[in-house]
Formats: C-alpha cells, sequence, structure tokens
C-alpha cells in the first residue's frame, strides 16, 4: 500500500515530520477496517495496526522535542465523587 504522508521522517525539519506523521496516522486510521476473509482473500489488520504504533510513537517523540503536549486522547485522573 502506498501512503500520502509516507514519507515523513525524510522532512527537513521536525515541524514539517510532525505534520506529516499526523497526517499519515489519519490515512493509517481510515484504511484500518474489520479483517476480511473470504472468497479467496485476505486482509488482515495487524500490519496496519504496527505502523500506527510506530507513527504513534514518532509523533509522541517529535511533540517531546518540540515541547508540545500530546494532542491526542488523554485520561485525567482524580477524585470527581465530591461530598462533604
Amino acid at each position: 500500500m502506498t501512503w500520502t504522508y509516507g514519507a515523513y521522517k525524510s522532512q527537513s525539519t521536525l515541524r514539517a515530520r510532525l505534520d506529516m506523521a499526523r497526517l499519515l496516522h489519519g490515512e493509517i486510521t481510515d484504511a484500518i477496517t474489520a479483517d476480511v476473509q473470504g472468497g479467496g482473500k485476505t486482509r488482515w489488520n495487524s500490519p496496519l495496526t504496527t505502523l500506527l504504533s510506530q507513527v504513534n510513537s514518532d509523533i509522541e517523540k517529535y511533540e517531546a522535542q518540540l515541547g508540545e503536549d500530546h494532542v491526542g486522547p488523554q485520561i485525567i485522573k482524580g477524585d470527581w465523587r465530591g461530598g462533604s
């Protein structure tokens, strides 16, 4: 499979690498569907999920190098029960 933003690592600036990696993340996410097997053809998502994991790691690394907070799902921990 050919990716429009697959060459993000070759970009000349860290900002460009991060921007393209984020675009590739969306591209991969859009390509992930249910595993399919039938009609003599098989399509498994494990190569895509592996690639997505690698891109996620690169995004986090680039964000850290640029001093940015992670943009994405975050878990907020705290006591939300209130009370007296």
